[in-house]
């Protein structure tokens, strides 16, 4: 059953606090935050998070997000190029029915 998903924004003023860019961490690495796990998987413990990266050696901050279906990870990679997207997540879900999600940003 496909459920809705949804980005909650949130802006910053601050350019040292800006996002430069996204990351998948599942609950094993040590990064893992709970306050952000993405519903997905039937065991809450297996909830992937987002975890947005701040980098202040990068100039150029994430100014648009895109949550994107693809059939393969060689779809997304054709897509990113396309629409010149700087980044992209692994793959947040996949499912041999609905293919595989993916973030994408500028």
């Amino acid at each position: 059953m496909d459920r809705p998903v949804w980005l909650v924004p949130y802006y910053t003023e601050d350019v040292y606090k800006a996002c430069t860019s996204f990351k998948l961490v599942t609950s094993e690495q040590e990064e893992y935050d709970p306050r952000f796990r993405i519903p997905i998987a039937p065991e809450p413990s297996n909830f992937p998070c987002l975890i947005s990266i701040c980098d202040r050696n990068i100039g150029t901050k994430v100014s648009y997000v895109q949550l994107l279906r693809a059939a393969s990870a060689e779809q997304k990679d054709l897509i990113q190029s396309q629409c010149g997207a700087a980044g992209a997540t692994s793959h947040i879900v996949s499912s041999a029915l609905h293919g595989y999600l993916f973030l994408l940003w500028k």
